[in-house]
C-alpha cells in the first residue's frame, strides 16, 4: 500500500473513531425528559452504551449533533 494510501486510511479511522466516542463530557444533569443535559443522550443509551455497536454509537452521536445546529 502506498504511503498516501496508509495516511488516508488512518485519518479514515481516526474519523471513525472519534464519531464512536462516549458524547459524555462528565456534566451529567438529569431533565425531566429523562435525558442528561450535559451530552443529551436518553438514559437508555448513557446504560447501554457499553454494548452499543459502533454503528449505533454512531447514529447516538449523529442525533446528538444534530441536537446542536442551530
Amino acid at each position: 500500500m502506498a504511503r498516501s494510501e496508509l495516511d488516508r486510511t488512518r485519518q479514515e479511522t481516526e474519523s471513525e473513531s472519534q464519531s464512536t466516542l462516549s458524547p459524555c463530557r462528565k456534566l451529567c444533569n438529569l431533565l425531566p425528559d429523562n435525558t442528561c443535559g450535559g451530552c443529551f443522550r436518553t438514559l437508555l443509551e448513557i446504560a447501554t452504551w457499553g454494548m452499543m455497536t459502533r454503528a449505533q454509537r454512531m447514529l447516538v452521536n449523529r442525533r446528538i449533533d444534530a441536537l446542536q445546529q442551530p
